[in-house]
C-alpha cells in the first residue's frame, strides 16, 4: 500500500513505530503470547540505538530499546482536520510538501525518561510532535538558548550535531545551529496544516 510505519500504536500500551518494521529488522526475541495479544514486545532491532547514545549511564544496544524518534512527517493525517498528529493512522509514503531531500522522517532523540514527562530508563519517545498543548516538542527544543536545555531532541554527537533520516532515504548530521536555522513545521510534518 506504499505506507510508513506507523510512529506509534497502543492496542495494549505504547508500540514504537521501530517495532512495526520487526518483517524486515527482526526484533531482539520473540515473546508474543496470548497475554500481548500475540504481539512481540521485545526490544527493536539493534540497528535502532546509536553508539554513541548514553542514556544515564546506560550504553549500547544490550541495554537502550531505542534511541532514534519518528518526525511528524511519519504521523498519519488526521481526517478530521487534516492535521499531521495521528500515530495510530500510516502515513502514505508520498511526500506532499518540500523535496524529499530536506523532509526530516527519523532524528536521535532523548531519554523519554520521567524528566521529559515519560516513565523509560531505556528508550526514548517513538515520535516527536512539533509543538505539544504543553509547549514541548521539537519546536521548543529549537528555540531552547543551548543545546543542553532541549527535552526531546538529542544532539549527542561531538555536542552539537544529530544524525537524521530524510524522504530520500539518505542520514546526514545536522548541527544544532543549522537545525535552528532550517527546520520548519513543513519540514518537519510534510503537510502545510497547521
Amino acid at each position: 500500500m506504499n505506507r510508513s510505519p506507523l510512529a506509534g500504536f497502543q492496542p495494549l500500551g505504547d508500540i514504537p513505530w521501530h517495532k512495526c518494521l520487526n518483517p524486515y529488522l527482526k526484533q531482539q526475541g520473540n515473546n508474543a503470547s496470548a497475554a500481548t495479544g500475540n504481539l512481540n514486545t521485545s526490544k527493536p532491532n539493534k540497528v535502532f540505538v546509536c553508539a554513541s547514545a548514553n542514556y544515564g549511564g546506560l550504553t549500547g544496544p544490550d541495554s537502550l530499546s531505542h534511541t532514534y524518534s519518528a518526525a511528524g512527517s511519519l504521523n498519519g493525517i488526521n481526517p478530521a482536520n487534516g492535521k499531521a498528529v495521528t500515530e495510530n493512522i500510516p502515513r502514505k509514503a508520498v511526500f506532499r510538501f518540500g523535496p524529499v531531500t530536506e523532509t526530516i522522517l527519523v532524528v536521535e532523540a532523548q531519554c523519554h525518561n520521567v524528566q521529559n514527562g515519560g516513565n523509560s530508563t531505556n528508550g526514548c519517545r517513538s515520535h516527536i510532535d512539533w509543538s505539544l498543548s504543553s509547549g514541548l516538542g521539537c519546536r521548543n527544543d529549537l528555540l531552547a538558548p543551548t543545546v543542553a536545555t532541549p527535552h526531546y531532541l538529542d544532539w549527542r554527537h561531538g555536542s552539537q550535531s544529530m544524525e537524521v533520516i530524510y524522504g530520500d532515504y539518505s542520514v546526514h548530521p545536522v548541527k544544532f545551529p543549522t537545525a535552528v536555522a532550517n527546520w520548519t513545521q513543513l519540514l518537519w510534518d510534510n503537510n502545510n496544516v497547521f
